[in-house]
């Protein structure tokens, strides 16, 4: 038994002498079926629940294992793009991955925007791409592309096993879970996993015992120092500020407690999961249009949680407010484009603000965070007005049933 170290997480491989054992002499069907299965359990064994597939002949072995999988639910789209996306939602609502599977060839080529947005936004899929084996490659060979490294670096790792051969049965198990913590640690995001089949494609699995392992750990965010968080509460006390609520601002009761220790309202992004808080401003976008309001309420610093709203109206405010920002994130990345932030904190948000929460002494009162949340109940009354007058299907309209439904 050997204990692997990888990325800070520790689990332990245990030689799969029996799994090899019954995979000898069986023909190369069997084994590219035997290594699929296993793939799909240990995956499954770690969490995965659902799996994304647009149909090709070459990915019919993991398309196979996959649908024959009992706890996992298998999303079938003819069209690559389209499958992209929904693993990325999927990733974005479970804060899992998903599956994403594809045939050889240019089908590959569809799935380079979805993986983008899933590295910017920190969103786990396990990405993996059927290819012709090593003697079809740069031969002429339909549907033949090199698909090594094809996603560049906006993968979080790259790995192509080879085709599958029994005699190296003890590394399937440690692959499939590098490609989960590459995927799921502390800088989340895709991973992609190419996969050359021969033919035949079809064979049968043969049984096998999932491997004797540790459940992963993945390394703690990194935290702030005490001192540090007093001295920015220090500096909050003094100063006319909001938070800016993104995607990844932390568990919306840390951001609750963080807003009644402060007095600031919540300008809560679509994305933040903050919508529900007493003190979150739901409607900023179309209350900072009004330029009286958006003049007289301008901060003095701006606490941004996560990732940067959607809003370019919220974006132009603050710009224009000159003020000081502060951006928290869990995320060694800068989200900066107007040159502004004065400091850049990456630690476990909700824990940012807990703690900073409890640096201050008591809850002030602040007629700012009133007006702010009075003039917000205003504009939800005048736009569900609007609605009503116009009795009519418009986007707006449509999101706004949805989420009060």
């Amino acid at each position: 038994m050997v204990t692997q170290h990888k990325d800070g997480v520790a689990f332990r491989v245990v030689a799969s002498q029996n799994l090899a054992l019954s995979l000898a002499g069986r023909p190369s069907e069997d084994v590219q079926a035997t290594f699929c299965a296993v793939l799909v359990a240990e995956w499954a064994q770690l969490g995965v629940r659902q799996a994304v597939l647009a149909p090709g002949s070459r990915s019919t072995p993991m398309a196979l294992a996959l649908l024959a999988h009992p706890e996992i639910t298998v999303h079938v789209f003819h069209d690559e793009r389209s499958a992209a996306f929904a693993a990325l939602g999927i990733g974005l609502a479970d804060e899992r991955p998903a599956i994403l599977l594809c045939t050889s060839g240019t089908a590959v080529a569809h799935f380079h925007a979805a993986v983008i947005e899933a590295d910017l936004s920190h969103v786990p899929i396990l990405v993996l791409t059927a290819d012709r084996p090593a003697e079809l490659r740069d031969v002429g060979a339909p549907q033949t592309v090199s698909q090594t490294h094809i996603f560049g670096s906006s993968v979080r790792w790259f790995h192509d096993p080879g085709v599958a051969e029994f005699a190296s049965c003890d590394s399937w198990s440690p692959l499939a879970h590098h490609s989960f913590v590459a995927c799921c640690g502390v800088k989340a995001g895709p991973v992609h996993i190419n996969l050359p089949f021969r033919e035949p494609l079809t064979g049968s699995a043969v049984e096998f015992e999932p491997q004797d392992h540790q459940r992963f750990h993945v390394a703690h965010h990194p935290r702030i120092a005490e001192s540090d968080l007093q001295a920015l509460a220090d500096t909050m006390k003094t100063s006319r500020g909001v938070i800016v609520a993104g995607r990844g601002c932390g568990d919306p009761a840390s951001v609750a407690e963080l807003a009644q220790a402060t007095g600031w309202p919540i300008l809560a992004d679509s994305r933040s999961g903050c919508q529900g808080l007493p003190d979150a401003i739901l409607h900023f976008d179309s209350l900072l249009r009004e330029p009286n309001f958006a003049k007289l309420h301008q901060p003095e610093l701006v606490l941004r949680l996560g990732e940067a709203p959607s809003s370019k109206v919220l974006a132009q405010w603050v710009t224009a407010s000159n003020a000081r920002q502060i951006h928290v994130s869990s995320y060694q990345t800068v989200f900066d484009p107007d040159q502004r932030v004065v400091s850049n904190i990456t630690c476990e948000v909700s824990y940012f603000c807990t703690t900073l929460a409890k640096s201050f002494d008591m809850s002030p009162a602040s007629h700012v965070k009133t007006d702010w949340i009075t003039r917000d109940h205003q504009a939800r009354l005048a736009i569900e007005q609007v609605h009503r007058d116009e009795n009519s299907l418009t986007a707006s309209a449509v999101s706004r049933q949805l989420i009060t439904a």
